[in-house]
């Protein structure tokens, strides 16, 4: 293993590591030291680690090295994974970055809540817990689609070698010759467009809150 391998396992499985631990830390104190003034918000802190958790847990399992050019995408899978399989460890990967996704639409839910909360009684828990899982849809949706979209190993390996010279013979590869054939396309475009609409549905209730429009719901 050279130098540079060697460092970029040490740095993946080091802050990998770390976010599941202090992920773990914020769960546990979520769950037993919330005060009663923060209860309802509290749901919001608990997705959020709960997702960073799985996003980090992940990462450690993974460890991808991406190459990209063109209009493809290789990763070289260097973690754990690699006992199961490249597919599986395409999973886990697509399973991260689901992860992140909804990580920002729940970085928007988090900023409407307490922008509603200002003027407002707190919504129920009920009401959270529910808005949470309709908001989880569209990356739910984005990890089924993405997780089919990976092409033959031994092509991507082929693919690799004649590009950039490196030496597959050994390694676990996955990716895309083509970013924008459909199936990866589909998922990236569902994901970050409907976070796009959400960051300008939200943008213009704000601006609602401060003079009424003619047209309540413009998109300028």
């Amino acid at each position: 293993m050279n130098y540079i391998r060697l460092c970029s396992t040490l740095i993946h499985s080091l802050s990998s590591s770390l976010g599941v631990a202090f992920n773990l830390l914020l769960i546990f104190l979520v769950l037993k030291k919330t005060p009663k003034q923060l209860r309802t918000y509290s749901i919001l802190i608990f997705n959020f680690a709960l997702c960073e958790f799985f996003t980090c847990l992940a990462d450690l399992l993974v460890q991808p090295r991406i190459i990209s050019g063109g209009v493809g995408i290789y990763l070289v899978f260097c973690g754990p994974c690699i006992l199961i399989g490249t597919q599986a460890c395409f999973v886990m990967h697509s399973f991260a970055l689901h992860c992140y996704a909804h990580a920002l639409w729940s970085l928007l839910f988090s900023f409407s809540y307490r922008f509603y909360v200002l003027k407002r009684t707190p919504p129920s828990k009920r009401t959270i817990v529910a808005s949470i899982l309709v908001m989880y849809i569209p990356s739910f949706l984005q990890l089924m689609t993405f997780s089919f979209a990976n092409d033959n190993e031994d092509e991507l390996r082929r693919i690799v070698e004649e590009k950039y010279g490196y030496d597959m013979g050994s390694e676990y590869v996955g990716g895309f010759k083509n970013a924008l054939e459909k199936s990866p396309l589909h998922s990236w475009t569902l994901g970050w467009s409907c976070q796009t609409t959400a960051g300008v549905f939200i943008r213009n209730c704000f601006r609602r809150s401060r003079s009424k429009p003619a047209y309540p719901f413009s998109f300028y």
